[in-house]
């Protein structure tokens, strides 16, 4: 049975490679999503276990898309600020980064804009989301990947628009096919 764990701290990605899991990885902007892919995938082949390309990982990211940016961020807004605000006592945006690159402090509210600038998550028009899925794909190896649509305050009709405009607008555009 192949076992799926988040990997969250440095402790879970040493545990789930040493105990042959597969990696669930939070998105944390490319350069560092990709750090902690490389150093999962090393890590397995340490214990034992080489992985291919995008093998043994999976990336989890939030993702809210419009027809523009405009629409993407007006929709996105009281969702992903609410989730933030949920979150953020828990000290779970600590991947985030302050403009001089330094580190964020534990209860690290970040804004939607930050959320974008620092491409945490797939917020943004159509040309975006296909844009930065296909950047995780090129530049850090992502094969399987879980969108997670269900911000707070999101209504059933607009969780049904997200997912059919993924289906239909964004993932077809990176060569993913639903059957």
């Amino acid at each position: 049975i192949d076992i799926w764990q988040a990997v969250t701290s440095p402790p879970t990605l040493d545990y789930a490679a040493a105990a042959g899991h597969h990696a669930v990885i939070p998105a944390r902007g490319i350069a560092d999503t990709k750090r902690w892919w490389d150093d999962f995938g090393d890590k397995a082949a340490a214990a034992g276990r080489e992985l291919g390309h995008g093998e043994g990982r999976c990336l989890a990211i939030n993702m809210h898309v419009g027809p523009t940016m405009e629409a993407a961020m007006q929709g996105a807004r009281n969702p992903h600020d609410e989730w933030i605000r949920f979150l953020a006592p828990y000290g779970r945006f600590r991947a985030y980064r302050q403009p001089d690159g330094s580190p964020v402090p534990f209860g690290f509210m970040p804004t939607l804009e930050d959320s974008i600038e620092q491409d945490m998550m797939l917020i943004g028009s159509i040309d975006r989301c296909v844009d930065l899925m296909g950047r995780y794909r090129d530049e850090v190896g992502v094969e399987h990947v879980v969108l997670f649509f269900d911000m707070p305050g999101l209504t059933q009709e607009q969780m049904d628009e997200q997912l059919q405009m993924t289906a239909e607008e964004v993932l077809p555009r990176i060569g993913v096919t639903l059957g």
